[in-house]
């Protein structure tokens, strides 16, 4: 259990959303489980951040790139 408080901005300021395949939701499974039900809509995918100064290099862009590819890798191999 977390003793410390935050708010949704701090939260995310702190990383609470990483990139597919980073984190702790088990991404592949949930759309397996989707493809076996005869789910073949659209995937969205948001990736929220803030910034507190000016991004270095692709900066947050680098995440969605890698959320994006890790989403289509996982589509094509479940089915």
């Amino acid at each position: 259990m977390q003793s410390e408080r935050r708010t949704y901005t701090e939260a995310v300021r702190d990383g609470m959303y990483r990139p597919l395949g980073s984190g702790d939701v088990d991404v592949a499974a949930i759309v397996g489980h989707l493809r076996r039900q005869g789910y073949d809509g659209w995937y969205v995918l948001e990736q929220d951040a803030i910034l507190t100064e000016e991004p270095r290099g692709a900066g947050p862009v680098a995440d969605v790139y890698t959320s994006a590819e890790y989403l289509r890798s996982v589509i094509s191999s479940s089915g």
